[in-house]
C-alpha cells in the first residue's frame, strides 16, 4: 500500500469504497467566503508549502456580485473573456490506431445457453446438496480502548479564511487498508461434534467444518432432518493498515483530509450469533460452511472545522472533527449445511465453449480499406477481388 502521507498532492483511492455521506446536502459555507461564488478557484495549498517567500494571503471573493461580474481571485490577474479561435490545421499523420487496452474493469461471467428439457440428458453426479442455509446480518463498532484518529489535510483546492475557523461539510468517505483477517471463533452445533477444516489461505472468506452425524430414527423414517441449534461465539474481524480519506467542501473550496487510527490494527468483536438449523438425520457426516461478506462504513459525520496559520513562510492547515468518527463494519454471514449425495441431473451433452483469445485480431487490423475486413476467416477469401482494395496477409 502506498503511503498517502508521502505524496500529499495525490489521493490514492485504489481498493477504496466510495460512501456518500447523508449530510452531503448540507450547504454550510466558510464564514468569510461568498455563497454566490461562480468561479472555480484553482489555487492549490499544501501542508508543505514552505519556501523562502512569505505567505501571500488571498482575500475571498467580494460581496458585490453582478450578473455581468464573476468571482475574481485577487491573487491573479482579472479574468479575460475567451475569444473564438480558428481551428488548427491537423498536420499529424492520419495513420492512427486505437489503444487496444481494455479500460472497462467490469466483466460478465460465463453465459451458458438454455437447455430444453425435451433435449436434456440425465447425468449421475456426486455433489454437495444444500440441506439448509441461514443468513446473519449485523454490524459492530470498532473495538479497543482509547481508539482515536489523527487528521491531516493533504489537499486544498481554493481559499481558506485567513483567521478563525471555516465550517467544512464532509461529502464522501473513502477507505483503504492492507488486509482484513476473519477469526470465526468457536462454532458449534448442539449435540454434534464439529471440527474445523484448516486451509491456512490468506484473505479467506469461506470456512468449512466437518460435522459427525447423529442418526435420528424417527425423523429419518419420515424423510426429515433433525433440528439443532447453531452457535458462533467470539467472531472477530481485524483490519490492518486502515486509512480513511474525507472528501470535504468549504464553500467553493475542495478539501481532502487523511484520517489514520492511532492503532495499526482495528478490531471488531461481534456478539454471539445463534439460530436453529436443520441437519441430516441419517447419521452420515456432513459439512458446515460459513461465507462472509463485509463492508466498512461510518455513521453520520458532522461538520468539521478548518483553519490555517503561516509561520516562517510555511502554510499549515489544522482540521478538527468535533463529532468524531463512528467506524462500523457491516457483516453478512451465510451458514449452510451441505450433504454429499449421488444425484441425477438433467443437462446437455454439448461442451462449454471457452472464449477464444484472438490476440492477432486485437493488434492487426486489415479492414481499413473498403470498410470491411476480408481476412477475418477463410470463408471470405473468395471475395477479396471484389473489394475496393486487395489486402492480403
Amino acid at each position: 500500500m502506498q503511503n498517502l502521507r508521502k505524496n500529499k498532492n495525490k489521493v490514492i483511492t485504489t481498493q477504496m469504497m466510495n460512501l456518500t455521506n447523508e449530510e452531503a446536502i448540507d450547504t454550510e459555507t466558510c464564514d468569510e467566503m461568498n455563497r454566490g461564488c461562480k468561479g472555480k478557484p484553482n489555487n492549490m495549498y499544501n501542508n508543505n508549502n514552505c519556501g523562502k517567500q512569505t505567505c501571500n494571503e488571498c482575500e475571498p471573493c467580494h460581496n458585490h456580485i453582478h450578473d455581468h461580474d464573476k468571482c475574481i481571485d485577487p491573487c491573479k490577474k482579472p479574468h479575460k473573456p475567451e475569444k473564438c479561435c480558428e481551428t488548427c490545421e491537423d498536420t499529424l499523420s492520419q495513420n492512427c490506431i486505437k489503444n487496444t487496452c481494455d479500460t472497462n474493469s467490469c466483466c460478465s461471467p460465463l453465459n451458458v445457453p438454455r437447455v430444453s428439457v425435451a433435449n436434456a440428458t440425465p447425468f449421475a453426479i456426486d455433489a454437495n446438496r444444500i440441506f439448509d442455509t441461514i443468513q446473519f446480518q449485523t454490524f459492530q463498532d470498532a473495538s479497543g480502548t482509547g481508539l482515536d484518529y489523527t487528521y491531516e489535510v493533504i489537499e486544498v483546492s481554493g481559499m481558506v479564511p485567513r483567521s478563525g475557523q471555516g465550517k467544512v461539510t464532509v461529502e464522501e468517505i473513502c477507505f483503504n487498508f492492507d488486509e482484513m483477517i476473519i477469526y470465526p471463533g468457536n462454532t458449534s452445533l448442539e449435540g454434534y461434534t464439529v471440527e474445523e477444516v484448516t486451509n491456512d489461505v490468506p484473505c479467506e472468506s469461506n470456512f468449512d467444518y466437518t460435522v459427525c452425524g447423529e442418526r435420528n430414527r424417527a425423523c429419518c423414517s419420515r424423510g426429515l432432518g433433525t433440528t439443532t441449534r447453531y452457535r458462533q461465539r467470539g467472531l472477530t474481524i481485524q483490519i490492518n493498515g486502515l486509512e480513511i480519506i474525507l472528501k470535504c467542501k468549504c464553500g467553493c473550496t475542495k478539501i481532502n483530509v487523511l484520517v489514520v487510527p492511532n492503532s495499526n490494527n482495528v478490531v471488531f468483536n461481534y456478539n454471539t450469533l445463534s439460530a436453529q438449523m436443520c441437519v441430516p438425520s441419517d447419521g452420515n457426516s456432513f459439512t458446515l460452511r460459513q461465507n462472509y461478506q463485509t463492508q466498512l462504513s461510518v455513521g453520520c459525520v458532522g461538520t468539521g472545522l478548518i483553519s490555517k496559520e503561516c509561520v516562517n513562510g510555511c502554510t499549515t492547515y489544522n482540521f478538527e472533527l468535533p463529532g468524531g468518527l463512528d467506524l462500523v463494519l457491516c457483516l453478512q454471514e451465510i451458514v449452510s449445511i451441505l450433504k454429499q449425495e449421488q444425484v441425477v441431473v438433467l443437462g446437455s451433452t454439448n461442451q462449454i465453449q471457452p472464449r477464444v483469445v484472438d490476440n492477432f485480431a486485437k493488434v492487426c487490423n486489415f479492414s481499413q480499406c473498403g470498410g470491411s475486413n476480408t481476412n477475418t476467416n477463410a470463408a471470405n477469401t473468395q471475395n477479396n477481388s471484389s473489394n475496393n482494395c486487395n489486402c492480403h496477409r
